[in-house]
């Protein structure tokens, strides 16, 4: 599934510090309709990385897709609830819908 390149300037109520376009990892069932359970930002370059509940927090080759920050909100616009997670912070929820956790991710 193609992902639209969308200007920032047009996007309303954008809640990102980073633009539309900045480009994030996620898996193949995130960019099927799959909720999203967990958000995490990589501390050295702050790229997004998007979940499913899959209980594999490791993004296989096969499996991982890069798409725009913008197609993630639209496809899930409660992500605008942890627009301001840090580089190296992981945030997580038991369900579609739920409240957000988040913590430091530990460094290996």
């Amino acid at each position: 599934m193609p992902c639209r390149i969308v200007q920032a300037k047009r996007v309303k109520n954008w809640p990102f510090d980073d633009s539309p376009e900045t480009a994030v990892l996620t898996t193949q069932a995130v960019v099927d309709g799959g909720w999203i359970f967990q958000v995490s930002r990589d501390e050295d370059d702050g790229m997004w990385q998007f979940h499913t509940p899959s209980g594999d927090d490791e993004l296989s080759e096969e499996d991982g897709r890069i798409v725009s920050l913008h197609f993630i909100w639209q496809t899930d616009p409660s992500v605008a609830e942890v627009a301001d997670l840090a580089p190296g912070w992981v945030a997580w929820r038991v369900a579609f819908g739920a409240p957000w956790s988040r913590m430091l991710r530990n460094s290996e």
